[in-house]
């Protein structure tokens, strides 16, 4: 995977994760746990770019 993408990934996980944090110890649960659901996704993202991006080595 190209660096700057990785490096976009897991900027955009962490700073989902720190926003759902905050949102939630500010009395806003609900939308604390939807953005915090954000970070799982963003990191499949990149696996599925990692694995996209690498040539198969079968044949």
């Amino acid at each position: 995977m190209n660096k700057d993408v990785e490096g976009l990934v897991y900027g955009a996980s962490l700073v989902s994760i720190i926003t759902a944090i905050y949102l939630f110890a500010t009395g806003k649960k609900d939308t604390g746990i939807f953005v915090g659901l954000w970070a799982p996704t963003f990191l499949g993202l990149g696996t599925f770019f990692n694995s996209v991006s690498r040539p198969n080595n079968d044949g």
